[in-house]
């Protein structure tokens, strides 16, 4: 149960880690 956790965390990260790269990506570009 504590790795289902694990998992949820690691997902949220990664995507709002990929979120703020392709944020400044596009902020870069304008």
């Amino acid at each position: 149960m504590l790795t289902l956790w694990i998992q949820i965390v690691l997902l949220i990260v990664i995507e709002s880690a990929m979120g703020c790269n392709t944020y400044a990506k596009d902020k870069s570009e304008i």
